[in-house]
């Protein structure tokens, strides 16, 4: 039986790279956005651990964690709390309240919050299934940690070894050093923007028949109109982050994959 971990935060981006995160490592994952009915689930199903957002639209995190630990049927239930709030302002009372740790969000990527849980539960790393391996090699450009731990676990659980790339320069770096079989090229970018990387990208004859597929927050319908042109003209296809989920990014690219 899978050891089963219950997510609690409002936010959905998190919910979602928390769950991405701890199914890659064969956990069973139920996620809320809602402190009161994290409660209820708790109290349902009885999770082997549980990870807890202190601010919440509809119940303090802290209220939610205090109640778990009145209960004689959750008070055993080990709960990580996990924030933006500084240690500072939260951390005594949270260990007062009963917590097993009090993690601050930017400081640990998903993958190390599995571990942790890990740790806590008294649970050996597991070794899920290989899935098949694929002989492409799809280049992630991408500078958010949180985003590139998430795609990079969902392209393997699809058989893919997925190439990352932080910034315009090691992207152009990677491409260079390896045979691309297809981009997901961000916008928004430090330094290089993802525009000046199309564009250095298409200059070059080695690389500007390799496939880029847009790969941004940023709706299409709200880039400027020399931006969209130019996007349109030079790329297969366009993912917006905030509206499809990892899975899409995974079939889009298999579509695309397809084509060639």
């Amino acid at each position: 039986m899978n050891p089963r971990v219950l997510v609690i935060d409002d936010d959905p981006d998190q919910l979602l790279m928390y769950k991405v995160a701890f199914s890659g490592e064969g956990f069973d994952v139920q996620t809320t956005d809602s402190g009161e009915d994290g409660l209820k689930l708790a109290l349902e199903n009885k999770p082997d651990a549980i990870l807890l957002d202190i601010h919440m639209e509809d119940k303090s995190g802290l209220d939610v964690l205090r109640e778990l630990k009145q209960s004689d049927k959750t008070k055993s239930i080990p709960v990580l709390i996990f924030t933006n709030f500084s240690k500072g302002q939260f951390e005594a009372t949270a260990k007062d309240l009963g917590a097993e740790m009090f993690i601050i969000k930017t400081e640990k990527l998903p993958g190390e919050i599995v571990k942790d849980v890990e740790n806590i539960i008294g649970r050996a790393p597991k070794s899920i299934p290989q899935p098949k391996k694929r002989s492409e090699n799809v280049l992630l450009v991408e500078d958010n940690p949180y985003h590139r731990e998430m795609y990079t676990t969902k392209f393997y659980l699809a058989g893919f070894s997925l190439i990352t790339a932080v910034n315009g320069e090691k992207a152009l770096e990677q491409v260079r050093k390896n045979k691309i079989d297809v981009i997901l090229l961000d916008l928004a970018l430090p330094g290089m923007n993802g525009i000046d990387v199309l564009k250095a990208l298409k200059a070059d004859d080695k690389t500007k028949s390799v496939p880029v597929i847009t790969f941004t927050v940023t709706p299409k319908e709200d880039l400027p109109d020399e931006a969209r042109e130019y996007i349109e003209k030079n790329t297969v296809e366009y993912f917006e982050k905030m509206t499809q989920l990892p899975s899409e990014a995974v079939e889009l690219v298999n579509k695309v994959l397809n084509k060639k």
